[in-house]
């Protein structure tokens, strides 16, 4: 007696044999080790992975880059003496200035208009601040020694996230009154 299912299990079989000759194109084209999306994706993340680290060290560097410009004083023989200088903050983030230190005086104090003394001058972030004027000033108090025009002499700024910045102060001839 014949099985009525004898007849169909032969299509299935060619059924199956040629589905799996179809999946085998499909796969013979992709290699086994991953493939063409792989490469792409990796090639993303590198790239991610790159411009995340330029980003951070141009960040890094945008918020240090405080300068202290054209620094100057008046020559005297007196025993404080006016600091001029521009700060200039080409950061992201403000700064501070913590202190101010050389040989040459045996301290420095930023005062404001007004006379009184400040202990941590804020610089706002892309700014420049001008001191020696009559707005804020830096003085040095208890000068060791005269001042004499057309020298130079160091003095270090100290700032709270850039840190240490040194510079050669120029001296000045004082202009006297009839010279204005």
């Amino acid at each position: 007696m014949a099985c009525p299912a004898a007849p169909s299990f032969g299509r299935d079989q060619e059924a199956k044999a040629g589905l799996k000759r179809v999946l085998n194109r499909v796969t013979w084209h992709r290699p086994t080790t991953g493939g063409y999306p792989v490469r792409y994706i990796v090639a993303i993340c590198g790239g991610l992975i790159a411009l995340a680290s330029w980003l951070f060290i141009d960040y890094g560097t945008a918020r240090t880059s405080v300068q202290v410009i054209d620094s100057w004083v008046g020559a005297t023989t007196g025993k404080s003496a006016v600091v001029h200088a521009t700060i200039a903050n080409r950061g992201v983030n403000r700064d501070r200035l913590l202190r101010v230190s050389s040989y040459l005086a045996a301290r420095f104090v930023v005062l404001d208009h007004e006379g009184h003394e400040i202990d941590n001058l804020r610089i706002p972030a892309d700014s420049e601040l001008v001191l020696g004027g009559d707005l804020l000033r830096i003085e040095a108090l208890g000068l060791a020694q005269a001042i004499k025009a057309d020298e130079k002499f160091p003095m270090l700024f100290v700032f709270e996230h850039a840190g240490k910045v040194k510079v050669f102060a120029r001296v000045e001839q004082q202009q006297s009154v009839g010279d204005q």
